[in-house]
């Protein structure tokens, strides 16, 4: 494509709308692979593959809509699953020390779950879990309650336990990846608003006491919710790597 020599008269931003005139920018897009295939990823994976160092950490983040989470994540999960061919033009390819290794991810977006009210958000999670362990073959069987129906706390338990013993495919510790926590409990209605808040409570206080078996795990949302075992805990690695790895987001919003 050909532009015409720069007109001196115009602004930079009108510059910049020229050049990009007739080119389908990908916004609100959150697919890694179609943002590197169209051009528009902002190299972030020197930051992120640095989040891999580290073991048993519960990264807690909370931006705004449209401000990149949902693509950080499946970045993430794009690189825990040893896509090493998608990241070819990106700084994470040419890492020398970066060994690829395979990573079982339990990723979870809470904006596409049912939750009207607490038990449907719990059975909603309930089966979502139970689908991230067909994708692994795991064995439902042994996951689910001699009596009465599953509660989300223990198949989260009995899933990570799980994906612990994979075998030599996979690195033994998952990652937990949970993307608009806090979604439920901004779009409920006011009368179900304590029971959803109940789960969720419940539910980050399991993920929280399972630190120790998952290589990291890590929590996005629009808000600051008290849930009981949320926002405590090893933070403060995740203000300075997820503020590096943002700064990379906003390049390419200010070049188009």
């Amino acid at each position: 494509m050909e532009y015409k020599k720069k007109d001196k008269g115009l602004s930079n931003e009108e510059q910049q709308g020229i050049a990009t005139r007739g080119v389908r920018i990908p916004i609100g897009k959150s697919s890694t692979k179609q943002m590197i295939e169209t051009g528009f990823y902002a190299d972030k994976t020197d930051y992120i593959s640095k989040l891999f160092e580290d073991e048993g950490t519960y990264y807690f983040f909370t931006r705004p809509r449209r401000f990149g989470k949902s693509l950080l994540l499946d970045t993430i999960d794009q690189i825990a699953k040893g896509n090493k061919k998608l990241f070819k033009t990106c700084a994470i390819y040419r890492d020398k020390k970066y060994k690829w290794k395979k990573y079982p991810v339990i990723w979870l977006n809470f904006s596409k779950l049912s939750a009207k009210t607490g038990s449907s958000l719990e059975a909603s999670l309930v089966k979502k879990l139970y689908d991230i362990a067909d994708d692994y073959d795991i064995d439902k069987s042994k996951m689910q309650p001699i009596i009465g129906p599953p509660t989300v706390n223990d198949t989260l338990s009995d899933l990570i336990r799980a994906l612990q013993k994979l075998g030599s495919n996979y690195a033994s510790q998952p990652m937990i990846l949970i993307d608009e926590y806090d979604s439920p409990l901004i779009s409920c209605e006011k009368d179900q608003y304590e029971g959803i808040l109940s789960v969720l409570s419940s539910f980050f206080k399991v993920l929280k006491g399972s630190q120790k078996d998952c290589k990291f795990i890590f929590v996005t949302g629009v808000t600051k919710f008290h849930l009981s075992g949320l926002t405590s805990g090893r933070i403060l690695p995740m203000t300075y790597h997820c503020m590096k790895i943002m700064q990379r987001c906003w390049v390419i919003q200010k070049r188009i």
